[in-house]
């Protein structure tokens, strides 16, 4: 089937939301999903019986993640993909604009 985002919602989310959540009734996915950016390996994941199912995503339009962010949500693990990928704790942006790092 297929799960159509309403104009303006980030479809990752409403997979999240309408399927994974509420259809699987799984509330900490990262125990039994396998992310790929790569639509071949995802298939031949599901021929192999690594997977039983392949969602294909589009990526979340900028205009929609910074729209979340400034309505305090937040996205799913692996929502975005950004290459390179700094080194852990290399980036900092200060929460309270009168404190110092």
């Amino acid at each position: 089937f297929q799960v159509l985002p309403l104009d303006g919602e980030v479809a990752l989310v409403e997979l999240h939301e309408q399927v994974i959540d509420n259809i699987l009734g799984k509330r900490n996915p990262e125990g039994f999903l396998l992310y790929t950016r790569d639509p071949a390996e995802a298939v031949r994941w599901v021929d192999e019986g690594v997977g039983t199912a392949a969602f294909f995503l589009d990526t979340p339009d900028l205009r929609q993640v910074l729209k979340l962010a400034q309505e305090g949500k937040t996205l799913p693990q692996k929502a975005t993909y950004f290459h390179p990928k700094p080194p852990s704790g290399m980036v900092f942006d200060r929460l309270e604009r009168d404190r110092r790092l």
